[in-house]
């Protein structure tokens, strides 16, 4: 009986050791873990903090590219707006009168087709030279705009040297313009009435042999006979 009563003792003293040894170490994690959980949640705190603040950032550094890309867009508008010279292109008889007006590229665009219309070639003529003169990285200007400016220049017959220089640069630089053929015959007759008759009777010569089925040759093949006997050498 007393050996039971001992081995009672040891044993319910041994649980308790192992109760409490249990619980200790169970309280102790607890804490443990709690701690773990304040950390925690204060990184994931400051963790959302720092996203938001370099959201923030991102918008502000989008905003600044969006409104440099608008200044720079508006600066190159500006500079293509903006005439790259005020001279007249004839100073004797300026028409345009660019560095009073300050006309834009549509005004001396809308001014050249008018006076065309009207027949008014030599007014026609300065416009177009003005834009080719003032706006030449205007992506307006394409070859059907080119072509007219040499042919306003031809008809007032007092430009030749603006004309040959547009319908020279439909030739080089647009060779699969539809006026390419147009702008080698005018060359033709502009050295014709400079006296460059065989430089004539060769451009001739070239749409005789090359572009026989265009409105172009219609339009000289009813002259040809008169044009051979007497312009060839």
């Amino acid at each position: 009986m007393k050996m039971a009563k001992i081995f009672f003792s040891i044993n319910a003293g041994l649980l308790g050791v192992i109760f409490f040894g249990v619980a200790g170490s169970f309280i102790t994690r607890a804490k443990k873990i709690n701690n773990y959980e304040r950390v925690s949640l204060s990184l994931i705190k400051q963790n959302n903090i720092l996203k938001k603040k370099l959201q923030d950032y991102e918008f502000k550094i989008k905003k600044f590219e969006n409104e440099n890309s608008i200044l720079a867009l508006k600066l190159e508008d500006k500079i293509l707006r903006r005439p790259a010279s005020y001279e007249p292109v004839d100073p004797k008889n300026d028409l345009v009168e660019l560095k009073t007006y300050r006309w834009d590229f549509s005004q001396l665009w809308s001014s050249a087709k008018e006076s065309f219309s009207k027949k008014e070639f030599v007014r026609s003529a300065q416009y177009y030279q003005t834009i080719l003169n003032a706006f030449p990285q205007n992506e307006k200007i394409n070859d059907h705009l080119i072509y007219n400016a040499g042919v306003a220049a031809y008809e007032a017959k007092v430009y030749d040297s603006w004309a040959r220089k547009s319908f020279v640069k439909i030739v080089e630089e647009f060779p699969t313009s539809d006026h390419l053929r147009g702008a080698k015959l005018w060359i033709g007759l502009i050295d014709l009435r400079q006296g460059e008759k065989k430089k004539f009777f060769n451009v001739v010569e070239e749409f005789r042999k090359k572009y026989r089925n265009t409105k172009e040759w219609e339009l000289i093949s009813g002259h040809y006979y008169e044009i051979y006997k007497n312009f060839k050498f």
